[in-house]
């Protein structure tokens, strides 16, 4: 394959993807990602003809789909690398990713949605297609592939729990041939309410589907186990709800914070969570501590406009 200026982004990305991956530890999963995310967006675009607007499309794209910022910052570090490449073999200026702005990953930063927001997106939940797996995220703040891996008979109806095992740990289980972290969770009657209705949904599943009956409790229409949350759903809840940088993972520290506002015990979370450290809940603590004083603060300005 021969660079020449008729060149299309993929076929140039296959030509230059061992020059560009070279220095990654794990260039398979950022090939992978390329892959995925970049080239249905630009890869029939011929190199010489992608502009500046169409990466920034690209990142947008990426963004309202639910990608982590964590894997689009990779693949703008992936980009600039890419067309610097192409620059060198004068098929582009040199400036044309320069208009790429760093995507932040901060992990420690944690989210608390208005009451306002929250209300909007439990209306977005209800436009996709499985209303009750988000809803039960926000109600519950447990971890959205958590809820994935749990079946009918996690749930008790009698004693209002939910059995929940970390799939990481599972994992390590195998391999160290040790019992997953397994822990049982209070519901509140809504949640519990919410759970019955998945459960009602995927008998109904069974009984049109008795090839391929499911113990899960969310699958999709084909009674396959959920894996992850649709792309497509992400996008509904992000357009509907006006939150445009929203993140599942955003519940679980809406959750945690609200928790320990309402005085809720660090230790009771910390096992509600299941997290081996106090790492995540120290982090709750600070941004509910950051929130009230900007409420505060909020307070006395209006107080003193009412004056």
């Amino acid at each position: 394959m021969f660079v020449t200026v008729y060149i299309t982004v993929a076929d140039y990305w296959k030509l230059k993807k061992d020059s560009v991956l070279k220095f990654y530890s794990r260039p398979d999963i950022y090939e992978k990602y390329f892959t995925q995310c970049m080239l249905p967006e630009i890869g029939m675009i011929k190199v010489t003809d992608v502009s500046a607007s169409d990466l920034e499309r690209a990142v947008r794209n990426m963004l309202s789909s639910g990608n982590s910022k964590y894997k689009v910052s990779m693949m703008c570090a992936l980009i600039r690398k890419l067309f610097h490449q192409a620059a060198s073999d004068r098929l582009v200026n040199e400036d044309i990713s320069n208009g790429l702005k760093p995507i932040v990953v901060d992990k420690s930063e944690k989210r608390i949605f208005s009451h306002e927001q929250e209300v909007k997106l439990l209306r977005a939940f209800q436009l996709t297609k499985y209303p009750e797996l988000y809803t039960l995220c926000m109600f519950t703040g447990l971890q959205f592939s958590s809820l994935l891996e749990c079946q009918i008979n996690d749930y008790s109806k009698d004693n209002k729990t939910l059995t929940i095992s970390r799939r990481a740990n599972q994992y390590y289980a195998k391999a160290r041939n040790a019992k997953a972290n397994v822990r049982t969770v209070p519901l509140s009657k809504i949640s519990c309410k919410l759970v019955e209705v998945a459960i009602n949904k995927q008998r109904e599943k069974n009984k049109n589907f008795p090839d391929h009956e499911s113990n899960f409790i969310f699958t999709d229409i084909y009674n396959n186990r959920l894996q992850r949350i649709y792309p497509e759903d992400y996008k509904l809840i992000r357009e509907s709800s006006g939150i445009y940088d929203f993140y599942l993972i955003d519940l679980m520290s809406n959750f945690g914070i609200n928790a320990l506002k309402y005085k809720v015990n660090p230790i009771v979370l910390k096992r509600y969570y299941g997290y081996k450290t106090d790492y995540n809940v120290n982090l709750f603590a600070l941004a509910c501590h950051n929130n009230m004083k900007d409420i505060q603060a909020s307070d006395d300005y209006y107080r003193e406009l009412a004056k």
